[in-house]
């Protein structure tokens, strides 16, 4: 029934893009993009692969999400949202790993959706209690102070239950932008980093994803193609806890330069044949 509407809307705009989220988080929208012709979807399947930082289920919902998504439709690219727990919550607040969604979520064929608080790594899990407010945990203010007070914090929910209580957001947590915007190896930061390669390399906006098969189990690598090879984006993640080398995967191509564009962290290194991985480390070339 909501055809009829979006061909009046494109009718008016040709160039807006309809959103929907479909009720089947297990889904990859093909109903709703056949019966009501949206243009975007979320790629439910795939962030909640990215979670358990498991390269099978990663690489089968990537091959699925983008085989189910029709010609000229697009799949929304996201970690987190407010009616999940904090991605930084599943990952235990470990930094490296909220690194390693950041790159997912960023780096991948579709259009990146990035939850509030995210990019600073806010916490938040949802209280188990029989009100509408064991949401709020997930929803908090944006942390911009380390003092958690000032102009633009959101404490609408202050002193009005546990979820004010036991809130997550803490003075001095490292979690704020006013921490992290000086700290050069803050999440923040390499979320800057992340968006400033899309903006520089459109083969990370505009281009295929095709994955590059490698035998570490622990290793996702793939790249992001767009005309010559020498526009195209190669990008490795660690998915492990451990450090872990690996030839270079199907590297040898024409027009590629062998350019490190960003290595996290920076003990991250590309040699002639071998990559060297840290604990959870990423390195994009080209």
């Amino acid at each position: 029934f909501w055809k009829p509407l979006f061909d009046e809307l494109r009718a008016v705009n040709p160039n807006i893009r309809i959103i929907g989220e479909q009720a089947d988080w297990m889904s990859y929208g093909r109903e709703i993009f056949e019966k009501a012709d949206l243009d975007l979807v979320f790629a439910f399947p795939l962030g909640i692969a990215v979670s358990f930082l498991d390269k099978n289920q990663i690489q089968n919902k990537l091959d699925s999400t983008y085989l189910l998504t029709p010609p000229g439709k697009d799949q929304l690219i996201f970690i987190e949202n407010h009616d999940v727990d904090r991605f930084a919550s599943r990952m235990n607040g470990e930094l490296a790993k909220e690194k390693v969604g950041a790159a997912f979520n960023l780096l991948l064929k579709g259009t990146p959706l990035i939850y509030y608080g995210q990019e600073i790594g806010m916490q938040g899990i949802k209280h188990e209690v029989p009100t509408d407010g064991d949401q709020i945990s997930r929803r908090e203010a944006f942390e911009w102070y380390k003092s958690t007070e000032g102009p633009g914090m959101a404490h609408w929910y202050k002193n009005s239950g546990i979820w004010w209580d036991k809130r997550y957001g803490k003075a001095n947590d490292g979690t704020s932008v006013e921490e992290q915007i000086k700290n050069p190896n803050s999440l923040w930061n390499f979320y800057k980093t992340l968006i400033s390669l899309r903006k520089q390399y459109p083969a990370l906006t505009y281009g295929e994803v095709r994955i590059l098969p490698n035998d570490n189990p622990g290793v996702i690598t793939f790249v992001r193609t767009l005309g010559e090879h020498k526009n195209w984006i190669w990008v490795a993640v660690n998915l492990t806890g451990t450090p872990q080398e690996l030839e270079k995967p199907q590297y040898t191509v024409n027009g590629f330069q062998g350019e490190v564009l960003c290595a996290e962290p920076t003990t991250s290194r590309m040699e002639s044949i071998r990559l060297s991985l840290p604990r959870y480390g990423i390195i994009v070339s080209r």
